[in-house]
């Protein structure tokens, strides 16, 4: 695991371009922000050992406890808080918090993981968050994505507010928007059109244009949709609001 961090680092190092700041230093080491080798101004294009360390761009590799970029970041951080206000390509792993308020490329996890912006990659960890569109793989305790959703999110507890295309694996899934694809839980609700399938013990749609498969399938709406259940509703009740063992509109 330390040998792909440390490749991952490796490669975001030489594939990266563009600091702001020209006269990267190669190296910080921080006790706190106002007792550092560099300061929090400039850029680091190197090694940071912090306790807590601040800069502005960052592209390189970060150890320590407290790391945080004022602007964009490359490379990998490990620590116990790791905090970007720009973009972030790589790696950050943070025991505590791992955030980003730009957009994230790469991999990232830590008790927290909070991306406010667009996310491609893999996000994992007790909490996981993006406010952006995410694209890949969302595995943790607990997953939110507000935005649109294309991937796989396999959470324990997995929430989506914009549009999901995709796979929803976990618990509980809820989807609040339309989702095209699949959700496999305990627990399924969509509180938009639905097209795919719905595999759990107890599924709930708004509009359904595939299959329900559950102990208990609830849909306000069968519009080309078949619900195979103990108990099987629909709402606008065309052609059946009820019925045992199978349900459909065609």
């Amino acid at each position: 695991m330390i040998k792909k961090i440390l490749g991952l680092a490796v490669i975001c190092t030489l594939m990266a371009t563009g600091l702001a700041n020209a006269q990267a230093k190669p190296l910080q080491l921080a006790l706190i922000e106002d007792i550092q080798l560099v300061p929090a101004t400039d850029s680091i294009k190197g090694l940071r050992l912090n306790i807590y360390g601040v800069n502005e761009d960052v592209m390189g590799l970060s150890l320590g406890f407290v790391h945080k970029s004022t602007g964009n970041t490359s490379g990998a951080e490990l620590g116990l808080v790791n905090i970007t206000d720009g973009e972030f390509h790589g790696y950050q792993s943070g025991w505590a918090m791992a955030i980003t308020h730009g957009r994230f490329i790469g991999l990232q996890e830590g008790i927290v993981a909070m991306t406010e912006g667009d996310f491609t990659g893999l996000q994992g960890g007790i909490y996981s968050q993006v406010d952006g569109n995410f694209k890949g793989v969302q595995s943790a305790l607990v997953g939110v994505t507000k935005g649109d959703y294309s991937g796989w999110q396999a959470n324990f507890v997995n929430w989506t507010e914009g549009k999901f295309i995709g796979v929803q694996s976990g618990l509980v899934n809820i989807a609040k928007a339309n989702l095209s694809g699949i959700q496999l839980g305990a627990f399924n609700k969509i509180d938009g059109t639905f097209k795919g399938g719905q595999l759990g013990i107890v599924n709930c749609s708004g509009e359904t244009q595939g299959l329900q498969l559950g102990f208990l399938n609830h849909s306000k709406m069968l519009n080309g949709g078949l619900q195979i259940g103990l108990g099987n509703i629909n709402e606008n009740k065309d052609p059946f609001g009820f019925l045992p063992f199978v349900n459909w509109s065609f």
